[in-house]
């Protein structure tokens, strides 16, 4: 606020005894004095004000930007998604140390998954499954899948919703100069997913849905070199599915690399083949809330874990912003992503799914 005073004291009545000249003088400089008090009063609160915004440090500064989105109005839902939960269980999963199956991060984070599941009222399967490699040894790998205990969905609506992601990490980097065959953090690619999945599981938690929400955090996603020894747990659960429960699954929603600070989804050309009304209602709830993180132009063709679903008939679409310099590479630390475009990824999706199977009682 900047203020602008005037004043203009012409005062020149005088009496036969008295002179008011020296009176109005002496006024005129004391409120001259108050005014410039008051003045610089108002300067140094806004001088501090700003001191107290820059003087916070970067983390405070993303963590407070991070939930922006948590003031959108969203009727569907009294709770809403928050980019700091997101942001806080990527970084727990990076502190873990790589999730590389069989190591002590990738057992660790199975347990995270589970606890964080099971202590808002999920029931949690671990699914174990094994596969050989390329050189003939047995790896073991572990899907996580998760539905809620006491439904809060329609039991009379027998459809099921399919939100997935990948937990694991690449083993090695080959993208890196420097280490290549060093495991990566996978803070963007394995973290962000998995982590936007478990907050978005606590929100719809709470709301009663006409369709079964099924949580699935794949595993050996990014395991081997080549798309041939890849997708190794999107493979197995879909080789596990009967026609009858194929039929149920309305449709799969895979979240993949969503954490990237310069966050930009464009529409994946195999997801608009596959779905092409799921992935506009998604982009026009988008642009509805404001979010300008998803793109309404064509990105390049993934192969990703919805992939094994489209092999056998289902529905299915990835939210993925593959533009990312530091995919595998050791680069892809919890630096590089940001709790507010995890925010914006998931205040779309629990305000599109909310819109359209909310339970309407």
């Amino acid at each position: 606020m900047k203020l602008k005073m005037k004043f203009r004291i012409i005062f020149r009545l005088k009496f036969n005894y008295i002179s008011f000249e020296p009176i109005c003088l002496a006024l005129f400089f004391v409120f001259v004095l108050i005014g410039s008090s008051h003045s610089l009063s108002l300067q140094n609160g806004q001088a501090n004000s700003v001191k107290t915004e820059h003087g916070k440090t970067p983390e405070e500064n993303r963590v407070r930007s991070s939930d922006q989105y948590e003031n959108v109005d969203q009727p569907a839902s009294s709770v809403c998604f928050s980019g700091n939960n997101a942001f806080d269980f990527a970084s727990r999963m990076c502190a873990m140390g790589p999730r590389v199956p069989g190591t002590a991060g990738w057992k660790s984070c199975q347990d995270l998954i589970e606890t964080s599941l099971t202590g808002i009222g999920y029931q949690v399967e671990r699914i174990p499954f094994t596969i050989s490699d390329n050189n003939g040894n047995s790896v073991n790998f572990v899907n996580i899948i998760a539905f809620p205990v006491m439904p809060s969905y329609s039991s009379t609506k027998n459809t099921t919703l399919i939100l997935c992601a990948h937990y694991d990490t690449r083993p090695f980097a080959e993208k890196d100069t420097i280490s290549p065959d060093t495991p990566i953090s996978g803070a963007n690619d394995g973290a962000s997913g998995t982590a936007v999945l478990l907050e978005l599981a606590r929100v719809l938690r709470t709301i009663p849905l006409e369709i079964k929400p099924v949580f699935i955090f794949f595993d050996g996603e990014d395991y081997g070199r080549g798309i041939q020894n890849m997708l190794h747990g999107s493979r197995n659960y879909v080789s596990r599915l009967s026609e009858a429960e194929i039929q149920k699954i309305r449709t799969v929603i895979l979240l993949d690399m969503i954490g990237d600070r310069d966050l930009a989804i464009p529409m994946e050309p195999n997801s608009m083949d596959s779905d092409p009304q799921t992935m506009n209602e998604i982009w026009k709830t988008a642009s509805e809330l404001g979010v300008s993180q998803f793109k309404h132009f064509p990105g390049p063709r993934i192969s990703d874990d919805h992939i094994p679903f489209h092999w056998r008939g289902i529905k299915a679409i990835d939210l993925i912003d593959f533009d990312y310099p530091h995919w595998h590479t050791t680069r892809d630390t919890i630096d590089k992503i940001s709790g507010e475009s995890m925010a914006a990824v998931g205040k779309v999706l629990q305000t599109y799914i909310c819109k359209k199977w909310k339970r309407q009682n």
